[in-house]
């Protein structure tokens, strides 16, 4: 049986996750790095990976794409980004003053052509049997008129394998999943169901703010890998008693070429 190998860091506020799919195409997940080490640089010198074929930002908020100028250098470019299209440019932007974040707007604004279905990296035909589903909201407001924006703007994706679940949420806050739930639950629902162990990485970094009641009771999470530094910030308890909680370890790297069959 054909194995999906998973590398997920540390990198103390936010993430960054490689991932090797069965027929050996590299995906990856949000670009964090620390001011020590940097994801994009160890998979490329360690194990000679020259180029990644999926690249997913959540959202371009810092500590999701600090690692991208070392990402470019490594690989180039993507050969598929995603990223929520719904975003004005500022919001890719930023200031405009550090590299990550023009290297971002670059990204956004290089992206512009249209993938024949049969190559999109999302196709369990074209990348070795993975299911994904993804969504986002669509910046603006909320239907009561209030900001969307930021946060709940994140893509969320769930990503099945031979019965395991992976779900990595980005940064979205309780109200941005109950909206993001109400309008795909179906497509989400049909995922879970399908899946006897589900691992999920806590949305904005296990911290009590980002904590949904109806995100851990949709999901039931069997794992919760929490990617703040543990007592940084207050963390939900419910990450780490309902379910088991892994805390990652400082600096380190929690799973090397984590083999979930």
């Amino acid at each position: 049986m054909r194995k999906i190998h998973i590398t997920l860091w540390d990198v103390e506020h936010g993430i960054s996750m490689w991932i090797v799919t069965p027929i050996g195409h590299h995906h990856w997940f949000d670009l964090g790095k620390t001011s020590e080490f940097s994801p994009s640089q160890y998979v490329a010198h360690r194990y000679g990976v020259k180029s990644i074929d999926y690249l997913v930002i959540s959202h371009p908020d810092k500590d999701h794409i600090e690692d991208l100028p070392n990402f470019m250098q490594a690989f180039g470019q993507p050969r598929v980004l995603r990223r929520n299209l719904s975003l004005p440019d500022e919001e890719f932007v930023g200031s405009g003053e550090a590299d990550y974040q023009k290297y971002m707007l670059y990204l956004h604004h290089e992206f512009t052509g249209v993938i024949p279905e049969y190559k999109l990296p999302i196709n369990p035909n074209y990348n070795g049997g993975i299911e994904y589903k993804q969504c986002c909201l669509t910046y603006g407001t909320f239907p009561d008129g209030s900001k969307l924006e930021g946060n709940n703007t994140s893509i969320v994706t769930f990503m099945l394998y031979q019965g395991v679940l992976f779900v990595c949420p980005g940064d979205i806050e309780p109200k941005g999943w109950t909206e993001l739930w109400s309008q795909n639950s179906r497509d989400l629902q049909s995922i879970i169901a399908k899946a006897h162990t589900r691992l999920l990485v806590a949305p904005h970094h296990g911290r009590e703010s980002g904590y949904s009641k109806e995100m851990m009771e949709s999901i039931q999470p069997h794992v919760v890998f929490i990617s703040d530094k543990w007592g940084a910030s207050k963390t939900h308890y419910c990450y780490y008693e309902k379910p088991l909680g892994i805390k990652m370890a400082d600096n380190q790297i929690i799973c090397t070429s984590y083999d979930l069959i």
